[in-house]
């Protein structure tokens, strides 16, 4: 069912949307599609790993990689429908039914978006760990892994970071610099609507 079949207006104009907007009143099972589709979304994860080890005299080496590229593309066109919805309280007769055959909601809201995403994140890790045998009974265990994971970014440029600290927004896309990235704690990403 759509939205034109019952005199609602189509709010987009992308088939994906089509349907009935989501429609609840008080005490009676909601009509509609629900506000939260449609969505889709594609995660692609490519890796590689591996590692070895050398051994020489009492040292045990072991080192590896774990190279990590992820991209996820999605499109989440939540409220692409509409809502509305009818309640008995502060309206006009008290019940909800006679509030929706009357067509005076309580609360509509609609999201025109046309968000597709396009994230990307990569991680790059290395370790090294030697094992040496002191004695038959000692063994002394030393290692070091280094860690560098990218924070998320749009390739189509369209989702921008948002720095925490002074709340402003950077450019979006590729554009930040090492030491953006590089300061810990500091970068979380934001849609824009």
């Amino acid at each position: 069912m759509l939205n034109a079949s019952v005199g609602l207006p189509t709010i987009s104009p992308q088939q994906r949307d089509a349907g009935l907007s989501f429609i609840t009143s008080h005490r009676f099972s909601p009509l509609g599609d629900e506000g939260n589709n449609p969505q889709n979304s594609v995660t692609n994860v490519y890796q590689v790993l591996d590692n070895a080890s050398y051994v020489h005299g009492n040292h045990v080496i072991k080192f590896g990689a774990d190279l990590r590229f992820s991209q996820q593309n999605a499109f989440r066109d939540v409220e692409s429908r509409g809502r509305l919805q009818f309640s008995p309280f502060g309206q006009i007769t008290g019940n909800a039914l006679e509030i929706l055959l009357l067509g005076f909601p309580l609360l509509t809201s609609v999201a025109e978006v046309d968000n597709p995403q396009h994230i990307r994140t990569q991680s790059y890790n290395f370790f090294i760990n030697d094992s040496f045998r002191i004695k038959r009974n000692l063994t002394l265990t030393a290692g070091l892994r280094y860690e560098y994971n990218t924070p998320a970014v749009d390739a189509a440029g369209s989702c921008k970071p948002l720095q925490r600290r002074n709340r402003n927004t950077c450019s979006g896309g590729n554009q930040w610099n090492d030491a953006q990235r590089l300061r810990p704690g500091s970068e979380t990403t934001s849609r824009r609507v």
